[in-house]
């Protein structure tokens, strides 16, 4: 049995065929899929790949422990759809944080982080496109900083394609 804090799934598609899928010609993963709840009413349910199913379960185990009672978590660069999966806003303005930004917007981003005050933080720090300049790392090199600086980091997977941070708060 894992530990609780281990989180071993990698972005939807990217890991379809590790995970029972496989590729079409263009790229994307192809399954019969799983079907998962989605919002409150526990009859609707949507169909994913294997691969976004385990990146589902994924954040939702980490609601569950780190933010159970409705807190706000940050997943960036681009997973806004995790906020909507668990009805919560995003402490962000950028939900989307592919390409570099000015400093200005970033602290402008660190003082939104700050007022949510999230849990945990999700960094997938993955190569946009291939490239190693469009890692989260890279393109928002402040807020980044911040979030190493601010929050406690957490087994991760062996891929190394997620970056799990819970917030680092003596009162919690």
């Amino acid at each position: 049995e894992r530990d609780q804090d281990q989180v071993g799934a990698c972005p939807g598609a990217l890991c379809a065929e590790h995970l029972g899928g496989s590729r079409s010609p263009s790229g994307l993963a192809m399954s019969n899929g799983s079907a998962l709840r989605v919002g409150g009413d526990f009859r609707q349910r949507l169909r994913v790949d294997p691969g976004t199913a385990a990146d589902i379960a994924v954040l939702r185990r980490l609601a569950e422990r780190y933010a159970p009672n409705g807190q706000s978590f940050l997943a960036t660069p681009f997973w806004p759809g995790a906020y909507a999966l668990l009805e919560r806003e995003s402490p962000m303005w950028e939900i989307y944080a592919l390409f570099p930004r000015p400093e200005s917007f970033e602290r402008e981003e660190i003082e939104r982080i700050e007022a949510a005050d999230p849990e945990f933080a999700l960094i997938l720090d993955i190569p946009l496109d291939g490239r190693d300049d469009l890692r989260f790392r890279n393109t928002h090199p402040v807020t980044y900083r911040y979030i190493v600086d601010n929050f406690d980091p957490l087994p991760g997977p062996s891929n190394g394609v997620y970056e799990v941070y819970r917030a680092r708060n003596p009162e919690r």
